[in-house]
């Protein structure tokens, strides 16, 4: 299934404010390096966080990823956007 796709749909994390300002969008991503990908939930579960996609458009998986992970993929080198997350 993977590569029979023509379309490419890359994942990023978006950061609002509480004022719904986007204040930072981390670099693109790709769960299993397929064309056709989308992710459709993030929550916290036990400090990590639980991450729902879809790939090619015929599975579904979940994947549980450390918080502290995502938080440096998200924010890399800018400690300071870190405050709009609560650690």
């Amino acid at each position: 299934a993977a590569g029979r796709k023509d379309g490419v749909y890359r994942h990023r994390f978006v950061v609002w404010d509480k004022d719904w300002n986007i204040v930072n969008v981390s670099r693109q991503f790709s769960f299993m390096n397929a064309e056709i990908e989308f992710a459709v939930g993030m929550a916290e579960y036990k400090g990590d966080y639980l991450i729902t996609f879809g790939f090619q458009d015929n599975a579904a998986y979940l994947v549980r990823v450390p918080k502290q992970f995502v938080l440096d993929f998200i924010f890399e080198s800018n400690e300071s956007l870190k405050k709009f997350i609560k650690v």
